[in-house]
């Protein structure tokens, strides 16, 4: 298996590039469903509703105003070349940092509403 370098990783928010990503996550989960009857001897469960969410943090450029909370755009997040999951998501929050001694940083939580198109 041939590992992935991390720096060829993106995110694009309402089809624009965000500029100087550090990192970002995503928790793609389904709820799953208890199912257990009274005559199974180990719990059983079924597949419910799937749902995505998670974080990435920029550098603070000084030119380029943050995405506003509550914005629902199209998101891609980019794994490697032509490795990507995609879908509809929300800004729920954004974090500032400001240090004395490093580079100011956003990050910026997301919230997935309907589908996720994770990579092939």
């Amino acid at each position: 298996m041939a590992e992935v370098s991390g720096h060829t990783g993106a995110v694009a928010f309402a089809g624009n590039t965000i500029n100087f990503i550090r990192n970002w996550s995503m928790d793609y989960s389904v709820n799953m469903l208890d199912s257990t009857s009274f005559a199974d001897t180990f719990k059983e469960y079924k597949p419910g509703i799937k749902e995505w969410a998670g974080s990435f943090e920029a550098l603070v450029d000084g030119a380029t105003a943050p995405v506003d909370i509550g914005t629902l755009a199209s998101a891609t997040f980019t794994l490697a070349s032509g490795k990507s999951y995609s879908g509809s998501a929300y800004i729920t929050n954004h974090h500032p940092a400001v240090a004395v001694d490093d580079i100011v940083t956003i990050t910026y939580d997301y919230l997935g509403t309907g589908t996720c198109t994770p990579p092939a």
